[in-house]
């Protein structure tokens, strides 16, 4: 009997713990989706059906609309189809020069004509007149045809308007006539009213052209009616139509008339135009127009008239509004009692649950003194018992785990930041850091080929070597930031290990001599001399272990060792490359052997602060030469010396062996020879692209003596307007351009119809070293692959390879000439009166150019000066503006600083259209302008004299047209010295007597250098 009063006492425990109540509100709870759902769901089912109602109504809509643009265009069609026929009749049949020499001539044609188009104009429906005006300019102001219509008699014929008295600006008597020859097109004419017809009209018209020669202007007017009549006439109750111009210009409205001046209709059309242009074609667009919203649909017409029907939004919405009120009555109902049934669970659940997961979340950020309030003998009083046990458990370790916890991540988001912050600016500025040195050592190579002075030379090899070895710096700077971010790869080509050995040597024996070091050399004579690798990593790895030994050794020696091993079963085709490097320095603490390749570290920093360098070369070695499979092994005596070695797999490619290192090194300093061109070929025509002005310049150096025509251009679109032009022997294209690159450039060459190129070799220039970049480009279509900086070397010996054998000619030997050109630089010029000849040099460049252009300037003032006197007469202030602004750019190019303010001042006279400043201060200028005619008189050009029997034979007129697109191209360049060489040569042949007065222009246009003259007289030949 006891035991059963304790079971039942259990049950009744058990009862109070789990409440029905608790049970009972998540059922009531569960009812709220379904009422919301029954709500959505009736929404929804309205929605899909007013949604199909507008969707039907919106296929009528566009369906009229359709209809009416039909009805429009077959009216426009048949104007323009009579407009045409009558326009070939007349090109047919005129005679031209019959009308102006014959008046029998022309009144009989001129009646005939009048029959002709009467009947073709009586085709056209509502047609009111028919004209045919001839250019007033050749045939008089009154010549042509003017007809109106007349239902009984057809077409009357009207005395023609005298359009010499009307301005072209009284646009509804001329504008007809003067608009289509302007536009040279024929067009649609916006409507207008027609106060000699009191009618509104609008018409087609459209200009004639015989042999080249404006002829007149056929048009055809139609009454304005014939679009009412298609606008009126719409079947859809309530929907109306709006005519409106080109440009949005009001012009006939349904419910409205024609032309109205309304503010209000134009600030509805503001907002209509808005509407339409931000949306998207043939939909339907809510507007607000004449009051109230409508609907509306835009088509556009064939003359670009805007035909608009509107349709009344209330029209649309009225049957729907009544069950929409029921359905939303319906959905608030529902809504209200998802509200009572969710607050009832808020009280009995949420806010419980919300009160322990606020307690939780203040626990889980370690506030694990919080007071949890809630009690309750369910579930959720449980949950809050368990919780505030587990916070007296876990206070005493709270405050040691969130410091740790917190400083973990603090340490963590630090090295983070940082190590992605170093890796952006390691690689930006080793990329900005190499441009301008590959430009310096591009332009030192020019000092190296071209001087002839030994001192000048041993300046510009020391500048080579300190320039390789910087950009070498840079790289290992790059090849960091690439090792952090994983982008380091491995390129193989084939090398030259001696030329390798020889390099390091030349680039470290300077820093060993000047730190009083021995270096030794053991290189077996046996290894094979050509390998395949990755040549420049390979360098790179050996220069970082010199250098650092270097760098740590004060007293003793430095010894390069460089041996190697067969691979079994390889049959001699690879080899392990053994590299040793021994020095007699400080070594390293075995403690300190890990600290050697961790990134900006240095060891024992106290005692090596003298020591230059970022702690980044060994780094670098260990991370490369992972990448090639190998390892850097180092063994170190601290106080005695350390030998760094590593052995890498290389391809043998030619058995023979480097032989004599030493004594190759010393024939190389012996051989310091000035440099000569491998190639000569002055018949070839290359075109080089890229975006950088300084890698085009040093192109121009490098191949200067080559006598090449170059065509440089800094884009790609550049480049498609030079091949749609000229043919070219080989193109270099660089990859990384702005807007359109290498790779996209290419891909328009070979679609392009007018391609005079097009088949010809094109490489591509790029500094983009990466592995299976050359196959990438090279499956993209490209010829060939020249990496970045360009070598001089290489880049001859490409244009060799793919230059056709017939083009190579045999260098001409001009060191002769070239010493006269030095000899002539060093002379000085003398002192100029009112030149700045510092100025003159800046804006020149060499001496030989100043002279040049002080003889130009000196042989076109009087030219000049006198045409700046008439059109100061002529009071013509544009042109006086466009002539004075050119004198102040010459004037200042050759340094005559002076006359070139002077020519500013009244060049922004001119600009201000003060006519009064120019008559009182232009006679100044000028006297000050003629006073350099004597000043530079000892540069004055002179005049050719090429006797008759010393000319060559007359020229034909397909190698006079040549000598023309080669002038049109220096143009285009600016090559003043192409020109003046074209120039010469024409000169030095008999020329055809016709063409004799246009090369005298032409030689004008030359001496003056004004390329855009003549590029525009060019284009009138």
């Amino acid at each position: 009997m006891s035991k059963n009063l304790k079971i039942k006492k259990q049950k009744a425990i058990n009862s109070k713990r789990n409440p029905r109540g608790l049970r009972t509100t998540l059922f009531l709870m569960s009812v709220c989706p379904f009422l919301l759902l029954f709500g959505i769901g009736s929404v929804i089912s309205f929605t899909i059906q007013r949604k199909t109602n507008i969707e039907k109504l919106n296929g009528s809509f566009m369906a009229e609309s359709d209809k009416k643009v039909l009805e429009f265009d077959c009216c426009l069609d048949a104007t323009e189809r009579a407009v045409h026929s009558i326009s070939n009749c007349i090109l047919n049949s005129i005679d031209e020069k019959k009308i102006l020499s014959s008046p029998e001539y022309k009144k009989e044609y001129m009646s005939q004509l009048q029959n002709i188009i009467s009947n073709f104009a009586m085709t056209v429906k509502d047609s009111v007149s028919v004209y045919f005006r001839m250019n007033a300019s050749l045939y008089g102001p009154t010549e042509g045809l003017f007809l109106t219509g007349d239902t009984k008699n057809g077409f009357m014929s009207v005395h023609p308007t005298d359009i010499s008295l009307y301005s072209p600006t009284e646009f509804n008597h001329v504008i007809w006539y003067y608009l289509p020859d302007w536009e040279e097109k024929a067009m649609w004419l916006t409507p207008y009213e027609n106060a000699n017809i009191n009618m509104h009209v609008f018409s087609f018209v459209e200009p004639l052209y015989k042999n080249g020669e404006f002829l007149g202007v056929v048009g055809i007017d139609l009454n304005m009616a014939t679009l009412k009549g298609l606008a009126d006439d719409i079947k859809t109750p309530s929907m109306s139509a709006l005519l409106l111009g080109k440009d949005y210009e009001y012009i006939y409205y349904t419910e409205g008339q024609f032309h109205s001046e309304s503010a209000d209709a134009s600030i509805d059309i503001l907002g209509l135009r808005q509407v339409i242009e931000n949306g998207s074609e043939a939909s339907v667009y809510k507007v607000f127009w004449d009051g109230q919203q409508r609907l509306c649909v835009f088509r556009q017409l064939r003359n670009d008239m805007k035909l608009i029907l509107l349709l009344p939004k209330a029209f649309v919405t009225a049957s729907s509004h009544s069950l929409l009120v029921k359905l939303i009555l319906l959905l608030i109902i529902c809504i209200i009692l998802c509200i009572f049934l969710i607050r009832f669970g808020i009280i009995k659940i949420v806010a419980p649950v919300n009160e322990l997961s606020q307690a939780s979340s203040r626990l889980s950020r370690g506030e694990f003194k919080v007071r949890i309030n809630y009690k309750s003998a369910n579930e959720l009083g449980a949950l809050a018992n368990n919780m505030r046990k587990m916070a007296v458990q876990l206070d005493e370790y709270v405050d040691y785990i969130s410091e740790q916890r917190q400083s973990e991540r603090e340490a963590k988001e630090s090295a983070i930041n940082a190590s992605k912050a170093k890796s952006n600016f390691l690689a930006n500025m080793s990329h900005e850091i190499r441009t301008p040195i590959n430009a310096v050592l591009g332009m030192n190579e020019m000092i190296l080929r071209e001087s002839k002075k030994d001192d000048i030379r041993t300046y510009a090899l020391n500048i080579k070597s300190a320039g390789n070895t910087l950009l070498a710096l840079v790289n290992d700077v790059l090849d960091f930031s690439k090792i952090e971010s994983g982008k380091l790869e491995l390129i193989k080509d084939t090398y030259d290990l001696s030329s390798i050995i020889i390099d390091l040597i030349s680039i470290i024996s300077e820093r060993i001599e000047k730190n009083g070091l021995e270096f030794k050399l053991n290189i077996n004579k046996d290894i094979p001399s050509v390998l395949n690798g990755d040549s420049a990593k390979l360098k790179q790895c050996i220069l970082n272990l010199l250098t650092n030994a270097v760098k740590y050794t004060q007293k003793g020696s430095v010894t390069l060792s460089l041996d190697y091993k067969e691979i079994p079963y390889s049959d001699g085709k690879k080899i392990n490359l053994l590299v040793k490097v021994a020095d007699t320095g400080i070594g390293i603490k075995k403690e300190d052997l890990e600290k050697l390749f961790q990134p900006f570290e240095r060891i024992e920093e106290n005692r090596n602060r003298t020591v230059e360098g970022t702690g980044l070369g060994m780094n670098i070695v260990q991370k490369t030469l992972e990448v090639m499979d190998t390892k850097l092994e180092v063994q170190s005596e601290y106080g005695a010396g350390s030998v760094f070695s590593f052995s890498v797999v290389q391809d043998v490619i030619s058995t023979e062996p480097v032989g004599d290192i030493v004594e190759k090194i010393n024939e190389s300093s012996h051989s310091q020879e000035v440099y000569k061109e491998k190639l000569f070929a002055p018949d070839a025509r290359l075109l080089f692209i890229d975006d950088t002005v300084m890698n085009l310049e040093v192109v121009k150096g490098l191949l200067k003596n080559t006598k090449i025509k170059l065509d440089c251009v800094l884009s790609g679109e550049e480049g498609l307007e030079c091949v749609r032009k000229n043919v070219y022997d080989i193109i270099f294209i660089d990859h990384r351009m702005p807007k359109m690159d290498g790779l996209e450039t290419l891909d328009a060459m070979k679609v392009m119809p007018d391609n005079k190129s097009a088949g010809k070799p094109c490489v591509v220039l790029t500094a983009n070293a990466i592995n299976g970049a050359k196959e990438m480009y090279l499956g993209a279509g490209f010829t060939d692959y020249l990496s970045k900086p360009v070598s001089p070397d290489k880049l001859e010996e490409m244009i060799i390879k793919y230059l056709p054998a017939a083009l190579l000619k045999e260098p001409l030997d001009s060191e002769s000439e070239d010493e006269a050109a030095e000899e002539e630089k060093e002379k000085k010029l003398p002192e100029i009166d009112g030149i700045d000849m510092a100025t003159a040099k800046t804006y020149c460049g060499s001496e030989e150019l100043m002279v040049k252009m002080f003889g130009l300037f000196q042989s076109s003032i009087q030219k000049n000066a006198d045409e700046l006197q008439k059109l100061l007469d002529e009071e013509d202030v544009t042109q006086y503006k466009i002539k004075v602004h050119a004198l102040k750019s010459s004037a200042r190019t050759i340094g005559a600083t002076q006359l070139s303010e002077m020519a500013l001042a009244l060049e922004t006279a001119a600009g201000e259209n003060k006519l009064e400043q120019l008559k009182s201060d232009t006679p100044a200028l000028l006297s000050f302008y003629r006073s350099y005619a004597d000043r530079l008189l000892v540069f004055a050009p002179r005049e050719e004299k090429a006797s008759d029997n010393k000319k060559d034979k007359a020229l034909s007129k397909k190698e006079i047209k040549k000598y023309l697109a080669d002038l049109g191209q220096g143009c285009d360049n600016f090559d003043l010295d192409s020109l003046e060489n074209i120039v010469g040569e024409l000169q030095m042949n008999e020329l055809p007597a016709d063409f004799k007065e246009t090369f005298k222009t032409i030689r004008e246009f030359v001496k003056e250098v004004d390329f855009e003259g003549l590029s525009a007289f060019l284009k009138t030949l």
